[in-house]
């Protein structure tokens, strides 16, 4: 099982690449390109582009950016599509959508 030291280690190896949310700055860890289609809350596709591993302690009051929240990462500007938990509640997946496809 992952462990958050585990995460703080994949970090470290990737140079400590971070997201900026509300002006502040947030360790994570991404994953490479994805395309992955999850549905709105109507029903409808949406096409991911990018998912970030953010840990759960480095975010405010535990909380992450939610759907239609703004985010910078390495440059390019992405809307929070959704977030969710992975099963071991130390960190979340957050799924982005590239603001300028």
């Amino acid at each position: 099982m992952i462990q958050e030291r585990d995460i703080k280690a994949m970090e470290r190896q990737m140079g400590s690449p971070v997201f900026t949310w509300e002006e502040e700055d947030y360790p994570c860890v991404p994953a490479s390109k994805v395309s992955e289609v999850l549905k709105d809350e109507f029903g409808n596709p949406i096409s991911i582009q990018f998912r970030l591993q953010v840990r759960r302690s480095v975010l405010p009051d535990g909380n992450p950016p939610t759907s239609g929240d703004l985010l910078t990462y390495d440059g390019t500007d992405y809307k929070v599509h959704s977030s969710k938990m992975a099963p071991t509640k130390i960190f979340y997946w957050v799924y982005l959508i590239d603001t300028a496809a």
